[in-house]
């Protein structure tokens, strides 16, 4: 007959090793969890990049914004990453479309007061439509 000890110290093992079990799952749950976020990120930033490189190839100011992004990348291999790349309208094309005239002399030649008129024009138009007016 097993005794009182025994039977608490068996407890105790199989609590521990319960324990350990729902760690571990927690663990790969978080794991996946993160390495899901990770790839629904790179997922998000590829996608913004291929719309701004298609947007820069039709519209001088989004050039601009790229030219002046890529500029900023500083770390050596990502830099080698672009040395072969032409860049929309050639490198440093929004350079040239504005030397020419016909880019805005100013990225920031927008009123403020008039850019927020807009926006709040914009999201009171679109509180009041239905939600199945937004698919097309």
């Amino acid at each position: 007959m097993p005794t009182p000890e025994h039977e608490l110290a068996k407890a105790k093992e199989e609590y521990e090793k319960a324990k350990a079990q729902a760690k571990a799952r927690y663990d790969q749950a978080r794991a996946r969890h993160a390495s899901n976020a990770r790839k629904l990120d790179t997922r998000r930033k590829v996608i913004a990049g291929g719309a701004l490189f298609e947007l820069a190839s039709r519209d001088v100011e989004a050039a601009l914004v790229l030219d002046r992004i890529l500029d900023g990348v500083t770390r050596e291999a990502d830099r080698k990453a672009f040395e072969d790349w032409e860049r929309p309208g050639g490198k440093g094309g929004a350079e040239k479309a504005e030397a020419e005239g016909s880019a805005p002399s100013s990225r920031f030649d927008v009123d403020p007061q008039t850019l927020q008129e807009e926006a709040d024009a914009l999201m009171a138009e679109t509180r009041n439509k239905p939600r199945d007016s937004f698919r097309t």
